[in-house]
Parts: structure tokens; sequence; C-alpha cells
């Protein structure tokens, strides 16, 4: 499990930052995650945030998973199917997708806005959940129930 010390173990040091922006930018949804369009984009937000964070730092998929799982279950996010089926859906759908694929990279710049610079209006780029779940692509519609 990511909690056991090795050389590149994640952290709950990880979780933690990711859970710190999301206390801070989740409420500007204001409820909205109910709706299925803004829960699948919020997720695939979230994976390019995780994301980032295995680039980062070398995490193995377990580790990997496990930040992802936390962070999503931290935020009532959690998918039916699994945190590793829907991460391997995603990967498939923004493989083809590049909606999908740009929403991940602004949670990954997002993320890193918040960290490496310390800007403290990147949590506000969580809106762009909003605006992508109204236009809702055929690639969030294939994520929507997974």
């Amino acid at each position: 499990m990511f909690w056991q010390k090795s050389k590149k173990s994640a952290t709950p040091k990880q979780v933690e930052i990711l859970g710190l922006y999301l206390a801070s930018s989740l409420p500007l949804l204001r409820g909205r995650c109910a709706d299925p369009h803004v829960k699948a984009a919020a997720q695939v937000f979230i994976l390019g945030m995780a994301d980032m964070f295995r680039q980062k730092e070398g995490l193995n998929w377990q580790q990997f998973v496990a930040i992802y799982s936390d962070c999503l279950g931290g935020c009532g996010l959690l998918p039916k199917n699994g945190v590793e089926s829907l991460v391997q859906l995603v990967g498939a759908v923004a493989s083809r997708d590049a909606e999908i694929e740009k929403l991940m990279l602004l949670g990954a710049q997002s993320i890193r806005k918040y960290v490496a610079d310390r800007d403290a209006d990147a949590p506000a780029d969580i809106l762009f959940i909003s605006q992508f779940a109204e236009r809702d692509g055929p690639g969030l519609s294939e994520l929507i129930g997974a």
C-alpha cells in the first residue's frame, strides 16, 4: 500500500495537498457534482491532478491509484465501477477525444500552479468543470456512470 515507506512511496502529504486544493475549490461548484455530467468532468479534472503527481514523483500504478482513490473518496466522487476501471476508461476516451485530454491537462496545470507557484487563485480553475459539463461532448457521455 502507498503508506508503506520506500524510496518513491506516495505519502499522505500528496493526498493532503490534493485534499486541501479540493476543499477550497469544490465549494465553488455549489453542489453541482450531483449532476452526472459535472461529476464525470470533476473525476477527469482530478485525474489530471493525480497524474501530475504520478509523473513528477515517479509513482507506481498502485501508489497512483491509491492517491486518486483517496481524493475521489474524500469528496464523494468515487465511481461505481472502481477507480482503476475509471482510470483505464478515461485513458481510452482521452486517446480519441482531445477535450477529455484537455480537461486532464487543466487539472494538472491547476495543481502545479497551486503547489509550485503558490497561486491562491488556482482552485478557481475548477470552474472549468461546469463549463465543460455544459458542453457535454461525446467523451464525457462515455464516462457518465462509470
